[in-house]
């Protein structure tokens, strides 16, 4: 019986031995899957979020920019107009504050929550949405072409 085990492990090994093992799959390259463009304000993570920047005509003949958070995976719109935002690189989350309310994504893992009152929030949550001095604006600026 020990004999027989010992064949098996030998057999195994020699068999291993002759095919090895594939080779690992080459690097992926996020910039040429999640590109910039020049209307890429703010590239989140490998790229996948990216907030945009786009033009909007208005009724008095101007032009405005807007600014929406874009999923490049899932080509969705996760926040059509951006108010304001916070930026917490070393958590990996962006806290949003725009026309559905009160965003927060994790972009490591691609999970979010959307609220749309501060009530709704968590109080942590509502905590940090409160706390002004983290938040920086996007000014709707008016322009003419």
């Amino acid at each position: 019986m020990l004999v027989f085990f010992i064949f098996v492990i030998v057999a195994i090994i020699l068999v291993a031995s002759d095919n090895p093992p594939p080779p690992p799959p080459p690097p992926i390259n996020y910039e040429e899957l999640y590109p910039n463009t020049p209307e890429t304000e703010l590239r989140l993570g490998v790229g996948r979020f990216q907030i945009r920047r786009s033009v909007c005509d208005t009724t008095e003949g101007k032009y405005i920019y807007l600014y929406f958070l874009l999923d490049l995976e899932n080509d969705g719109q996760i926040e059509p107009d951006i108010f304001q935002y916070y930026h917490d690189e070393g958590a990996q989350s962006l806290y949003l504050v725009g026309s559905k309310g009160y965003t927060l994504l994790h972009y490591a893992d691609g999970s979010q929550e959307q609220h749309g009152s501060l009530t709704e929030c968590s109080g942590e949550l509502k905590e940090i949405f409160c706390s002004n001095d983290k938040f920086k604006p996007f000014p709707k600026k008016v322009f003419s072409k």
